[in-house]
């Protein structure tokens, strides 16, 4: 085998992409599987559990497809042979008749009569579906399943492991890390005997004239820490904006494809593919962002016009990762923007660090630490409540009296009557004493705590692609259809917060932008107009 062929181990269409029980694969290949295999906080969760089940437990351990369940089931399985039943696959059946939910259901009485543990490896939604369809001799589980779903907590004799309750990318000081996957791509590219790929690469890149030259070229990048960090942010926006689910098969096959595409790596990383993160990445390329330095030398490259400081950036790459050749200027883009963090002696990609800044980003992972960390401080509720001022209720404001922007402050506009509209004042403010429910694991979203005139409202998730449209609202922009998803939940608060409005013991009647009169109801029901 050469090193192409040995990295299709990651391929997620190798043969060995996925471990079940009793399978027999070439020895040496088996060994790199093994070695790639890293001992996440789930499994340790796992483990602990495991160690200590009893005879009337049932563990779930729940997830998405090829997150990791069966690796860690087969693992723990052979531990534990004879002492715990294992079924791997909740959505498989023994029976060709016989559908998952009637396996389950007879997997599950099973349980009872043998008194013996089980360990079930299951979907999610496999896992909705069986709290709604198992059989009602089983309502006991039915029920712990519903709850786990309604609460992510366990029950007595019935244990949930949920991966998602153990996510693959954390915020830490404004950063991002993602151990996992940076002991991940370790693994792959780790210049150590123990690396099963170290031996093929090193006769790789020895051959004169018949090497790989990309792929020699794509494994020095990916060695490269800094390279890695702008690869895990991508994966992480590949999370939080396109709601990509990121698992171990994905991730593997994700490395496979970025090694071993056609071209460089700071191509193949958005050129899409037969890879869901690919897919999600692409729209995040580089290459397509408007702003002035990168229009500008793009447009140098086109015309060809001579840049001596890229000329010798590119001789040093050539040295250092074995990129050789001319590259189109999208490319040199996409170059630059891998770069962007790597330590070079001629440090050009540097001067575009600012152009290729994710200011959405950037304040949504300040933000949700913000939230997380909360304890009431002086300096924390000033910028909690610059963040909510200025951003959040000018965005609710401005989404709100879209209709009538004449409208001021705390105002908001109702309905309309012809020439007429209605309007009522309601006072918004943070929530301070809700803060500190900050559910720190999920860092797709993190909640707003608003009170609408002394009366809280319930939490409202905002991820980053809601946040961003608040930005945009406040900058003057008017949603369209292309930001339905983000404008439905701005829509649904600002309905619950002009609901409130609509009970206020005052409205206001406008014409044309003038107000015409104020109608109030005083604390004896009587209804008073002036104006």
């Amino acid at each position: 085998m050469d090193f192409r062929e040995i990295l299709g181990v990651l391929s997620k269409s190798s043969p060995y992409a996925v471990t079940t029980a009793g399978e027999i694969i070439d020895p040496e290949l088996r060994a790199i599987k093994d070695n790639l295999y890293i001992e996440t906080d789930v499994e340790l969760a796992f483990k602990n559990k495991i160690e200590n089940i009893s005879t009337n437990n049932i563990i779930f351990l729940c997830g998405s497809s090829g997150d990791g369940k069966s690796e860690i089931l087969s693992r723990y399985s052979k531990l534990h042979e004879g002492k715990i039943d294992f079924h791997f696959d909740a959505t498989h059946s023994f029976n060709p008749e016989a559908t998952a939910i009637e396996t389950l259901d007879e997997v599950i009485s099973t349980w009872k009569q043998r008194k013996k543990a089980l360990v079930v490896g299951i979907n999610i939604g496999m896992l909705a579906n069986y709290e709604r369809d198992g059989a009602n001799e089983h309502t006991d589980v039915r029920t712990a399943i519903g709850r786990f779903l309604s609460d992510r907590t366990s029950e007595q004799n019935f244990i949930f492991i949920d991966f998602e309750s153990y996510p693959k990318f954390k915020f830490e000081s404004g950063r991002i890390s993602s151990p996992f996957f940076s002991s991940l791509i370790n693994k792959v590219v780790v210049d150590d005997q123990k690396n099963g790929f170290k031996k093929y690469f090193e006769e790789e890149y020895g051959k004169t004239r018949t090497a790989d030259y990309k792929l020699v070229a794509n494994y020095l990048l990916l060695r490269n820490i800094s390279v890695q960090k702008v690869i895990i942010e991508l994966l992480l926006n590949a999370r939080i904006r396109e709601d990509q689910f990121v698992t171990a098969r994905m991730l593997l096959d994700f490395i496979y494809c970025i090694l071993t595409g056609s071209d460089y790596l700071f191509d193949n990383l958005f050129n899409g593919g037969d890879n869901e993160l690919l897919e999600a990445i692409s729209k995040f390329d580089p290459s397509i962002k408007r702003d002035s330095d990168i229009d500008k030398f793009i447009l140098n490259r086109a015309l060809d016009i001579t840049d001596e400081d890229f000329i010798e950036f590119r001789n040093e790459l050539k040295d250092k990762f074995k990129i050789t050749g001319p590259l189109n200027p999208a490319s040199e883009v996409r170059l630059m923007y891998v770069l962007r963090y790597t330590a070079l002696n001629n440090n050009y990609p540097a001067r575009f660090i600012n152009s290729f800044k994710d200011y959405p980003e950037l304040l949504y992972r300040e933000l949700w630490e913000l939230h997380r960390i909360y304890q009431g401080n002086s300096d924390h509720r000033k910028k909690i409540k610059a963040f909510y001022d200025d951003i959040v209720f000018s965005a609710i404001d401005g989404f709100a009296n879209r209709n009538a922007p004449y409208l001021s402050k705390d105002q908001f506009y109702l309905s309309s009557h012809g020439e007429y509209d209605i309007a009522s004042e309601i006072e918004l403010e943070v929530c301070y004493e809700s803060l500190t429910e900050h559910d720190s694991n999920n860092i797709h979203s993190f909640n707003l705590h608003i009170k609408a005139n002394d009366e809280r409202l319930d939490p409202i998730p905002l991820n980053i692609n809601l946040l961003a449209l608040m930005l945009d609202v406040v900058s003057g922009y008017r949603p369209n259809v292309h930001d339905k998803s983000s404008v439905v939940i701005l829509g649904d608060l600002v309905t619950k917060i002009t609901s409130r409005a609509s009970e206020a013991d005052q409205l206001f009647l406008f014409k044309n932008g003038n107000r015409l009169a104020r109608v109030k109801k005083n604390s004896t029901g009587n209804i008073k107009v002036s104006g």
